[in-house]
């Protein structure tokens, strides 16, 4: 049965949110950030990838690497999916939105959402993942790289300590905050991917079994810092801890 996506509400609401919440202001970035759109076939599926590109960085091997690695993370998410090889025909992925949350000097945070959809049934369900670049290090950060105390997150978010950010209005009038988290498990390293915003963590978090869809919702990253693998060094940068 075809299924009604909300991701399309991510362009429309993530690019209203304010850059310099929270009291923390971050360096503002001196390199551009696009996204590429590139169609390919793989395992018997039409693939729509796209993922952020970086030009104008200092560092031009450090520009190269992100750029390869970003290409490389957006097609391991579509391998998630679990959808790639399946026995009843091909699907058709297609990502339609695309949103910079956060951009500064050496580090940027994206959502990209889109729809994956059978060849064979025409039976369609949304998709969404995050990329988090540290251009500093050169690295990705996952959500399993933030985060050092899930439950702690867990608990704000179910006493309603985060708020939604977009996807389907007054989403928590029709899912408690519990049970938007029922199917991420920290002891199967099964956690919602994260983002950022300037002075806010992020998590994106799918809207299933109610709706098919995902929604964004952040927290005062300054109150959650406790939980963050602030080590990292930029972790703590963006947590406000300057060094």
């Amino acid at each position: 049965m075809k299924r009604i996506c909300c991701i399309a509400l991510l362009c429309a609401v993530v690019i209203l949110g304010g850059c310099s919440a929270e009291g923390i202001v971050l360096p503002d970035a001196a390199y551009s950030l696009s996204f590429a759109e590139e169609y390919i076939a793989l395992d018997g599926n039409n693939v729509k990838l796209m993922y952020p590109v970086v030009s104008g960085y200092a560092n031009t091997e450090t520009e190269e690497a992100v750029n390869l690695a970003a290409r490389a993370l957006a097609l391991d998410m579509y391998r998630r999916e679990g959808l790639m090889a399946d026995s009843d025909g091909g699907y058709t992925y297609t990502p339609t939105d695309a949103v910079v949350t956060l951009q500064c000097d050496t580090f940027y945070s994206v959502c990209i959402g889109g729809t994956v959809s059978s060849d064979v049934s025409g039976g369609t369900e949304c998709f969404a993942f995050s990329l988090n670049c540290d251009l500093s290090s050169g690295t990705f950060l996952s959500a399993e790289d933030v985060i050092a105390n899930y439950a702690g997150l867990r608990k704000m978010f179910i006493r309603g300590k985060f708020t939604q950010d977009f996807g389907y209005d007054n989403l928590v009038e029709h899912m408690t905050e519990e049970s938007l988290l029922q199917q991420y498990k920290a002891e199967y390293d099964i956690y919602p991917p994260v983002y950022f915003r300037e002075g806010k963590l992020g998590f994106l978090v799918e809207t299933v079994p109610l709706l098919d869809g995902y929604a964004g919702f952040t927290v005062n990253i300054r109150k959650a810092a406790k939980y963050i693998n602030t080590q990292n060094a930029a972790m703590a940068k963006l947590c406000g801890m300057n060094g």
